[in-house]
C-alpha cells in the first residue's frame, strides 16, 4: 500500500518536472526491494504516468512535435540498452548511481528555487 501511495505522489510530481525514475527507485529500495526487481516496476510506472502527465501539454499544443517524435523513436533502443546495462550492473554500483542522481537533482532544484527569489 505504501508503494502505491508513493507512486501516486511521484506521478503527481512528475507533471511538475520532478522526474519519476530515481524517486521511484529510492522509495522501492527503502521498502527493501531488490534493484533488479525495481527496474521493471519503475519502467511500468513511467509508462502509465507520463502519458497522463503529458496530456495537458498536448491539448494546449505547448510542445514541439518533431522533438517529441525524436524522443519517442530514440526511447525505443534506449530502453533496450538500459535493460541490458542495468541487468549487468553490480547492485551496489546501481544503488550509488541512483543516490548520485537524487543528490544532483536535489541540488539543481534547490539552486533553481533560489534564482526565483527576490533579495
Amino acid at each position: 500500500m505504501t508503494a502505491v501511495l508513493a507512486s501516486a505522489l511521484i506521478g503527481a510530481l512528475t507533471s511538475l518536472g520532478i522526474g519519476n525514475y530515481a524517486p521511484t527507485m529510492a522509495v522501492l529500495y527503502l521498502l527493501g526491494m531488490s534493484p533488479l526487481i525495481v527496474f521493471p516496476i519503475m519502467a511500468a510506472c513511467a509508462a502509465l504516468i507520463l502519458p497522463t502527465a503529458a496530456l495537458r501539454f498536448h491539448r494546449s499544443d505547448r510542445h514541439s512535435r518533431p522533438v517529441a517524435r525524436a524522443l519517442a523513436l530514440g526511447g525505443l533502443p534506449g530502453v533496450l540498452v538500459a535493460f541490458y546495462l542495468v541487468r549487468s550492473l553490480e547492485v551496489g554500483l546501481l544503488r550509488w548511481l541512483v543516490v548520485g542522481v537524487l543528490c544532483y537533482t536535489s541540488i539543481q532544484m534547490y539552486r533553481s528555487s533560489l534564482q526565483g527569489r527576490s533579495p
